[in-house]
């Protein structure tokens, strides 16, 4: 199972009702992917997405598979072109930013906007790995500028 953190104000909408929600923003690029930890490996060192969360300053955690992530298909900015989105196993070593972390991997190439929309579809059809508690998600969207 993959899991998707997230750490970004931008990433939380308010919905008609004046629910936070998570936005498609969750599967926004960070570089040339998306960043995904593998609950596998986690758990390998004893640790729940609920653990993890605090220590990376996230305030909500989405799941999917990998085989769903690569069932997403993403087209370039014309419609063109379609082509599976891709999981990779990328741990960050030591000397980088970030780094280490040994959970790491990354959904890619950059998702567009209706690749992004499938996956956030695809995660939220489950449980959260990491409920999104709407007090922490007030204080965190009001971080936002602008």
């Amino acid at each position: 199972m993959l899991l998707r953190f997230c750490k970004n104000p931008y990433q939380i909408v308010k919905d008609a009702d004046g629910m936070y929600i998570l936005s498609p923003q969750v599967f926004a690029a960070n570089g040339s992917g998306c960043s995904i930890e593998f609950e596998s490996l986690l758990e390998n060192e004893g640790l729940s997405a609920e653990q993890r969360a605090p220590q990376i300053n996230a305030v909500a955690a989405l799941k999917l598979l990998a085989s769903e992530a690569r069932g997403v298909v993403n087209m370039d900015k014309n419609n063109k072109n379609p082509k599976a989105l891709k999981v990779a196993y990328t741990p960050i070593q030591p000397d980088e930013p970030d780094g280490p972390n040994t959970f790491h991997g990354d959904i890619f190439p950059p998702a567009t906007g209706s690749a992004r929309k499938a996956l956030l579809k695809i995660a939220t059809s489950r449980a959260y790995a990491v409920q999104l508690d709407q007090t922490v998600a007030e204080s965190f969207y009001k971080t936002r500028k602008g």
